[in-house]
């Protein structure tokens, strides 16, 4: 059980990671060429890749669920005081397959982190240099644009109200499951996954933290200078 809380409390400091990185580079980009429209230029280049992954996840799921699919856009937008990086238009559905549509991208990014970092381990391609860059590279892409925004949530509150509901009634008519029967009906296959990725984690969390750190050194540098 130890491992779950582990590997989730891991991914919240990879959102917080994420979020972190994303504010300290532009800050740092627009603090060389003091134009917001070339920052989020610049922004929408590096995460390009990324950006491709979300959106094309989130029609991915779309079409999975039989949703219709509207256009896609991979060009940034300024939303109040926030860049959207792209977007694709989904046509309105129940609130089920609009949270399923909105997490896509995470269940995704997860999915290639976790099977990337396995495959590297169980065939030992962490000596190869080319592999390693690779993956580096796609490690950094998929952490930093996997996490849903506030729009992609939009059924999130209506899916949890509605949880909510189906769990009170179940309570009030006598159906009610201890945490320890849960734990039981879970098999023990995924308690291992959740053991393995666990310790994978750390892998993307390193390379935000070292990506933070040389961002901040180049601040501290280009401050200097001038």
């Amino acid at each position: 059980m130890i491992f779950i809380a582990l590997f989730f409390f891991e991914l919240t400091l990879l959102f917080i990671m994420a979020r972190s990185l994303q504010r300290r580079l532009s800050s740092f980009l627009f603090s060389i060429f003091h134009r917001e429209t070339h920052t989020i230029k610049l922004m929408a280049i590096i995460f390009f890749p990324g950006t491709v992954l979300h959106e094309f996840a989130h029609a991915g799921m779309a079409r999975l669920l039989m949703v219709p699919v509207g256009s896609i856009s991979l060009t940034p937008k300024i939303e109040g005081t926030s860049v959207r990086l792209g977007s694709v238009a989904i046509a309105k559905t129940d609130i089920i397959r609009r949270l399923l549509i909105g997490v896509a991208p995470f269940i995704a990014g997860n999915g290639i982190i976790l099977g990337l970092l396995y495959v590297a381990q169980k065939y030992t391609l962490w000596t190869n240099s080319l592999f390693v860059g690779i993956s580096l590279f796609i490690l950094f892409q998929v952490c930093n644009t996997m996490f849903s925004s506030k729009r992609d949530l939009q059924g999130a509150f209506s899916f949890l109200l509605l949880l909510s509901m189906l769990s009170s009634i179940f309570y009030f008519v006598g159906f009610r499951v201890s945490t320890k029967q849960l734990i039981g009906l879970i098999p023990e296959t995924v308690f291992s996954a959740f053991q393995i990725g666990s310790y994978y984690l750390f892998i993307p969390l390193g390379i935000d933290i070292a990506v933070i750190i040389f961002i901040a050194v180049l601040q501290k540098i280009f401050s200097i200078e001038r």
